[in-house]
């Protein structure tokens, strides 16, 4: 009987405990389709790889030897998702990895010199904070259109038409789901939080502007049940490995992680203790990495595991071409992206 008491005590202990694991590795080149005339499109000997972080809950039994694993990182619930509800915690990577695929396509082929005009189609819902307004009333992956009739075709419209409001009135929503049809929403808006400076009408919502790229070439990306954006980086080598007439990795296996933004720029992940553990087991020659990761990555290494810290995509290419990588079937960059 005490040792069932004990037990159950622990289990309340750890019930909102996470274990991140190492995770896998996948060669995106076999996540990626592009249509195109068959002398456009080239499959290399190389692979860029893009690596996962596992993610369990941790039991009483195992708490031990997880927090003595030096590749494992025991976090609390609230580290991992913030104010947000658990329980949409995979709409929320559905979302982050939709976006950072598009983006993935669009970077890499205006940097292979092509037109990518984009279209803003309103405001995406990222993420719903637990015991908001919008809890119970939006997800992650809805689209506000607009508010009492006011187009919010892009985040900055929506936050100023939030802001106009005061705490306690109410406002309609119109929703275009991620599935389904459309609706209505009617919110009665909140104050803001302290942490958020002077007080303000409050929804709830971590929001960006929703956008449709009109790809010049169809570019498929399909992560399977891979979700999160810190692949971003991988996949727009990936989309320019397929568009290269040469090996832009030289043949080796090189992985890469962090987030791409429209600019080109890399951003920050998590996970890089795990993803450097994952890269090491996969015999990768080479690991680009943000620069916030960097000093850990490389402390995790080991003496096998080249660590290349990389700001943005043009360094990431520098990087490959270090390593051995033929560049000279990828054309500069343009001078200036199209709008």
């Amino acid at each position: 009987m005490v040792l069932g008491i004990a037990y159950l005590v622990a289990q309340n202990y750890t019930s909102k405990l996470y274990a991140l694991a190492p995770g896998g590795t996948l060669p995106v080149q076999g996540a990626i389709t592009v249509k195109a005339p068959p002398n456009q499109v080239h499959n290399h000997n190389g692979r860029i790889l893009l690596v996962t972080v596992s993610l369990r809950s941790v039991q009483p039994i195992t708490y031990v030897f997880d927090q003595l694993d030096p590749n494992v990182q025991v976090v609390h619930q609230r580290d991992l998702i913030g104010n947000s509800k658990p329980s949409q915690q995979g709409q929320v990577d559905a979302v982050q990895m939709d976006t950072s695929t598009q983006t993935a396509a669009v970077v890499a082929l205006r940097h292979l010199g092509y037109q990518v005009n984009i279209q803003n189609l309103g405001t995406l819902v990222a993420e719903v904070e637990a015991h908001s307004p919008a809890d119970g009333r939006l997800v992650p992956g809805d689209t506000i259109t607009a508010i009492d009739g006011t187009p919010t075709p892009t985040n900055d419209v929506l936050q100023t038409v939030i802001r106009s409001h005061q705490p306690g009135q109410t406002v309609t929503l119109a929703i275009r789901p991620a599935t389904g049809a459309d609706r209505t929403e009617t919110v009665k808006l909140g104050q803001s939080p302290r942490s958020e400076g002077t007080p303000h009408a409050f929804l709830g919502i971590s929001t960006s502007t929703k956008e449709q790229a009109q790809l010049p070439l169809d570019v498929t990306i399909d992560p399977g049940n891979i979700g999160g954006p810190s692949a971003g980086l991988a996949f727009t080598l990936g989309v320019l490995d397929k568009l290269s007439t040469t090996d832009i990795t030289g043949g080796r296996v090189i992985a890469a992680t962090g987030t791409i933004n429209p600019d080109g720029s890399v951003g920050p992940i998590g996970g890089i203790v795990q993803k450097t553990a994952a890269v090491r087991r996969a015999g990768a020659v080479a690991f680009l990495v943000p620069p916030d990761e960097y000093a850990q990555a490389e402390q995790h290494a080991g003496s096998h595991l080249r660590v290349i810290k990389v700001n943005n995509l043009d360094d990431a290419l520098n990087a490959l071409r270090s390593l051995g990588g033929d560049l000279s079937g990828i054309a500069p960059a343009p001078a200036r992206a199209a709008a």
